[in-house]
């Protein structure tokens, strides 16, 4: 009814079911296989290591799950072959202290969800005011180096700061530049405050047209003393060039003032035309 101790002394070993056995030997070495509910413990963790070599290790737990606690760092490693961890319900891989990486060193990493629903894959930061998310390319010179990849879905960019930055499209390079393309659906830009465009390269913008009026239009509507502006510090005889190749070009007003068509060259030189 007592405890049962069996110790090897100095340096001996005990060795369980470890004789030669043919290949077609089923026997096996059973520790607490009974019905009876128990706990088995091996080894304590001020010292002593625990090492399993087997062809296969075959580990499974009841409903009660499997808890692996390690105070030191720790590998999960695989000398050839694939690693595989499946889970038939929800699984969490948590760090309390310290960074989690993983770190494919000849291979890819690769983040698969197939649930049917919002957020199948779900990255977030929630650490503090600090915290920011960073997908890095690092040596990637291709135009998709980095690449978001929609086959039949939408792309929606969001930002909740309210600051002139709040979303940032940067390209640093010595040379580069962004490129934008668009089909028949258009490209809409719309804001409650101003747009500024600005380059110190020559410029244009362009209509291909494909059929019959495809204006181009300026316009400031529904503002009081609001206008049009249109000016070049140009020193060409063309600083300003309104040119119709194949129309005419139509001035209207609907002002009644004594200015309401003003054309004012102050720079002309008696005997010259305008």
């Amino acid at each position: 009814t007592g405890g049962v101790t069996i110790d090897a002394l100095d340096a001996g070993s005990i060795n369980l079911g470890a004789s030669v056995a043919a290949a077609s030997d089923t026997s096996a070495v059973n520790i607490g296989t009974s019905a009876t509910a128990r706990t088995i413990t091996v080894g304590n963790a001020l010292s002593t290591e625990l090492e399993l070599n087997a062809l296969l290790v075959d580990i499974n737990a009841g409903a009660t799950g499997i808890t692996i606690d390690a105070a030191g760092a720790s590998n999960l490693t695989t000398s050839s072959g694939a690693l595989t961890i499946t889970s038939a319900a929800a699984a969490t891989w948590s760090t309390a202290a310290g960074d989690l990486t993983l770190t494919a060193s000849a291979a890819s990493v690769n983040i698969n969800g197939i649930e049917n629903a919002a957020d199948t894959i779900y990255l977030r930061a929630n650490g503090g005011v600090l915290e920011t998310i960073k997908i890095h390319a690092d040596q990637g010179t291709g135009v998709a180096s980095l690449n978001l990849l929609s086959d039949v879905g939408g792309i929606t960019l969001s930002s909740g700061l309210s600051s002139a930055d709040a979303i940032n499209i940067s390209a640093t390079g010595v040379a580069g530049g962004i490129d934008i393309d668009s089909l028949t659906g258009g490209i809409i830009a719309d804001t409650t405050g101003a747009i500024s465009l600005d380059t110190i390269a020559p410029s244009n913008f362009t209509i291909a047209a494909d059929g019959d009026a495809d204006d181009l239009t300026l316009s400031v509507t529904g503002a009081t003393n609001s206008s049009v502006l249109i000016a070049s510090a140009g020193t060409g005889v063309d600083a300003i060039s309104l040119s119709a190749t194949a129309g005419g070009i139509l001035i209207a007003t609907a002002s009644t003032t004594a200015a309401a068509l003003d054309i004012n060259a102050t720079g002309i030189v008696a005997g010259n035309a305008i």
